[in-house]
């Protein structure tokens, strides 16, 4: 044995190998081996073997806890009967006591840790209210890397944050149930202010961004996704409906169960599908594929709509036929693109300004909606192929 300091190894009898230098280092060692502990009150009141503790009062409190590595001032300082943890930094898991194979590097990281397990914990403050409710069966299995990321989970298991500040929400012990979640981004956000109970099963990539429901997978900068099950895939994307899609920059959709795909595609409508830049619907259950400067929709094959007499009620033979035909009036039209974006409250992209030309300029040949639905009322038939928006 080496021990340099007073009452550094005070109290050894038959405790071998160990090397304890500072003021009263080991003081209560009495038959533990293989320890190294250096700084004032380093492993004073160790019983146990295997430690290495380096810094004032590091690992001060252990008792019978074994094969932990404790460096930095107070470092694992409550440690009592934990083991195989591994402090590095100023205070870095100080109030440990019988967690379990943890890894806290950074100073306060995994600070009021105190009976969980298996977590990792890389970054300045890092997990620092991990396990703060003092449970002893849950706050375990967390990885949080980054200063201040997970700074705030309390009770929340198997979540993986990294990032300057990726973090949770909620507060107390609402965060309860923050599990199964995945968050990487600068300041990425997830959960709520409120007592909500927390979230779970989140998969959030994107600087700035947030998520506030349950089975959410958001990827991109500073989206922010507020329904369950939704998915979104972009930058600054905001969804509040459940079990949406939504991919593209900028789109919005707060109608549940809607698709939007393009660039400020928006839904407001519920089961509804947008699909082009500037996309929009105006009802429910409406798929919108383009907008106002698209040209042409097509392939090489006919679109193939359900038709099947067992599927379909109430079947009558009141369609009027040539009377209703007879009171249309085909004619040849131009678009004027400018007041169609005018009557959505937009204005032509300067991108698509030369389409919008190129459209206006075009001659199409059809019916005026206004007069086919007249049409159908003075014929008293109810005729579904005019949508007005």
């Amino acid at each position: 044995n080496t021990f340099v300091g007073c009452r550094a190894g005070f109290s050894n009898v038959d405790g071998g190998k160990n090397t304890f230098m500072g003021e009263e280092a080991g003081q209560t060692n009495i038959s533990g081996s293989r320890n190294t502990f250096i700084g004032r009150e380093a492993g004073k009141n160790n019983t146990a073997d295997r430690n290495t503790f380096i810094g004032c009062m590091a690992g001060f409190a252990n008792t019978s806890g074994y094969q932990n590595t404790f460096v930095g001032n107070g470092a694992g300082i409550d440690n009592t009967t934990g083991h195989h943890n591994f402090c590095l930094g100023d205070s870095a898991g100080y109030d440990n006591s019988d967690g379990t194979h943890n890894v806290f590097i950074g100073a306060a990281s995994g600070a009021t840790t105190e009976h969980a397990d298996f977590n990792t914990f890389i970054g300045a403050y890092a997990g620092y209210e991990n396990n703060h409710s003092n449970h002893t069966d849950d706050a375990n299995r967390n990885t949080y890397i980054g200063f201040k990321c997970g700074y705030t989970n309390r009770e929340g298991e198997d979540n993986v944050f990294i990032g300057y500040k990726a973090d949770f929400r909620s507060v107390g012990t609402d965060d309860i149930n923050n599990r199964r979640n995945v968050v990487i981004g600068s300041s990425a956000n997830m959960g709520t202010t409120s007592s909500s109970g927390g979230n779970n099963n989140m998969v959030l990539i994107g600087a700035e961004s947030y998520v506030y429901q349950d089975d959410v997978t958001a990827v991109g900068y500073k989206n922010m996704v507020g329904g369950a099950r939704s998915i979104s895939l972009g930058a600054y994307d905001t969804i509040t409906a459940t079990d949406a899609v939504c991919i593209g920059y900028d789109a919005k959709i707060s109608g549940n169960y809607s698709i939007g795909i393009g660039r400020e595609t928006e839904i407001a409508n519920s089961n509804a599908i947008a699909i082009g830049y500037q996309a929009a619907v105006s009802s429910n259950n409406e798929v919108s594929i383009g907008n106002s400067t698209t040209a042409t929709i097509g392939g090489y094959v006919n679109w193939t709509a359900t038709s099947d007499a067992r599927v379909k009620t109430n079947i009558e033979e009141n369609v009027k036929g040539l009377n209703f035909i007879d009171a249309l009036r085909p004619v040849t039209y131009n678009y004027d693109i400018a007041t169609l974006e005018a009557f959505f409250g937009r204005e032509i992209p300067e991108g698509l300004q030369e389409a919008a030309l190129q459209k206006s300029a075009t001659q199409y040949s059809g019916f005026i909606a206004q007069e086919v639905e007249n049409a159908a009322k003075e014929q008293g038939y109810d005729f579904s192929g005019v949508n007005a928006p």
